[in-house]
């Protein structure tokens, strides 16, 4: 809740503005002399100073000339309330340090709606406050993840190992530092076609070497014999 401080000398006036100021929800303390104002602004200062112009002991344009003098004081905004309704007043008045200048008579409604105006430029331009503790992590980088330990297999390669191929022929993952099986490791292409292109016993003949074929035996029979004419006849 806003803290008003209130200046006025008239009673009836200052009765009014105390009360339109209560009913817009604000804190109101209100001085009928200047002196007073200006002694309770310094030791409690106010969110809004509301200061008449023809008051005794000290003016209105005096009391908020004060205020700007003080280091605690120097920020408070202040509006004019007064009857001095002369261009030259009003230029005064803003000279002296004044936020705004309302004339008298005024609307009640207006009236509130300057003085909500004038606290909410002036929260608007307070400096906003950071929430970042000194050992806030904000803005430093994040922590690298873990690396994993050793070359692990993928899934994949798992399922291949499981099913009975050589754990070395399994597509190594990517980034991983896998090295290609050598010729060795591999089995021999000579021995597969052997195994595959084996010929049953019985059938034109068997295998005297791994990888060749033996020619066939020859089978008992009639031997022939080249004649004089150049033929041939069966022997025996």
């Amino acid at each position: 809740m806003a803290t008003v401080l209130l200046a006025e000398d008239d009673a009836d006036i200052r009765f009014l503005v105390a009360f339109k100021l209560t009913q817009a929800g604000y804190q109101v303390r209100v001085f009928g002399d200047g002196l007073s104002a200006v002694a309770d602004a310094r030791e409690h200062p106010p969110d809004l100073a509301i200061l008449d112009v023809m008051m005794p002991g000290m003016s209105g344009l005096e009391v908020c000339r004060e205020l700007r003098k003080g280091t605690a004081t120097a920020k408070i905004p202040v509006i004019i309330l007064t009857a001095m309704a002369r261009e030259a007043d009003i230029t005064a008045g803003f000279a002296a340090g004044a936020d705004d200048y309302i004339v008298k008579p005024f609307s009640p409604r207006d009236f509130a709606m300057r003085v909500h105006a004038v606290l909410a430029r002036v929260q608007a331009d307070a400096p906003p406050q950071s929430d970042v503790g000194p050992q806030s992590d904000v803005g430093q980088p994040s922590p690298a993840p873990p690396a994993a330990a050793g070359n692990a297999a993928t899934p994949a390669a798992a399922g291949v190992a499981a099913a009975g191929r050589p754990r070395s022929a399994a597509i190594p993952a990517q980034g991983s530092s896998t090295s290609i099986p050598a010729a060795t490791d591999r089995p021999s292409l000579l021995g597969e076609v052997d195994h595959l292109t084996a010929r049953r016993p019985g059938r034109c003949g068997s295998r005297s070497l791994p990888g060749r074929w033996a020619a066939p035996a020859a089978r008992p029979g009639r031997r022939r014999r080249r004649t004089a004419d150049g033929g041939r006849r069966g022997v025996g």
